[in-house]
């Protein structure tokens, strides 16, 4: 049971290529791997995270990031409403094929957003730090 100054709502970016994380018991899981376009495709950014005000310009001027963002912002509060009356924190899952940029990107502006609207929330970025994968 999460204490009453402890998240409400956990953020988890990761990697399809690595391990995902268990979404079992009614995680949210955002799969960004066909949404938005790979920064890893430019050779320029490739060894950059999405914690580079590089990366983070190009996920976000992406077309349809924004949307992304809002979209999951406002499933995160619903899934909050839903495990709030039983004290269960709400679980955010939020992947791409490395798990170093886009998914970091769109876990930290989601987080961000609800701490705006004065949410508790904690993101973690699983895989940021891994090696760049090329399959």
């Amino acid at each position: 049971m999460p204490s009453p100054s402890g998240p409400e709502v956990v953020i988890q970016s990761f990697g399809y290529l690595h391990e995902v994380p268990d979404a079992s018991g009614g995680a949210l899981l955002v799969d960004l791997r066909q949404s938005l376009r790979n920064p890893a495709d430019d050779p320029a950014l490739i060894e950059m995270t999405g914690l580079d005000d590089a990366v983070i310009s190009h996920v976000l001027e992406t077309s349809g990031a924004f949307e992304v963002i809002v979209r999951t912002v406002d499933q995160a509060i619903g899934l909050l409403e839903v495990n709030g009356p039983r004290n269960r924190i709400a679980r955010v899952l939020i992947g791409c094929q490395g798990g170093r940029h886009r998914s970091v990107v769109v876990a930290s502006s989601v987080c961000q957003a609800l701490a705006g609207r004065g949410i508790r929330v904690e993101v973690e970025h699983l895989h940021v730090d891994r090696p760049v994968r090329r399959d």
